[in-house]
């Protein structure tokens, strides 16, 4: 398993759009976690060592990555975590929230994906 600075955890609702970025982030040598939503995503966060960085979507049913973010502010491991949002949503440049690295809109490069999360993976 690489070292624990190469774990993403992928937070997207759209299953295609999970694989892709998976299947990417895994040939980029990166040790992927997923889920579906964000509740899902604390779920994972709960049972595994803080990933380095979570690519999240804002838009997402069961809890949106709004509710997400404001949810991982309360948690004591919340400086470890960095999050680079990824979303068609016109608000994404509204988040100010303390740990996010960067915004990517839908449609996205893929290269350029990666090398976002290789710039900001610890």
């Amino acid at each position: 398993m690489p070292a624990a600075s190469k774990v993403v955890l992928v937070v997207e609702d759209d299953p295609d759009i999970r694989e892709v970025l998976e299947e990417m982030l895994d040939a980029g040598g990166h040790k992927v976690l997923t889920a579906s939503n964000g509740r899902e995503a604390l779920a994972v966060l709960d049972r595994v060592p803080s990933p380095c960085l979570v690519l999240l979507d804002l838009m997402m049913p069961v809890m949106s990555g709004f509710a997400f973010l404001e949810e991982l502010t309360r948690r004591p491991d919340r400086e470890r975590v960095n999050v680079l949002l990824i979303s068609a949503n016109a608000q994404v440049e509204q988040v100010r929230s303390s740990g996010v690295v960067g915004f990517v809109k839908k449609p996205f490069d893929l290269d350029d994906v990666l090398a976002l999360v290789d710039n900001h993976v610890r």
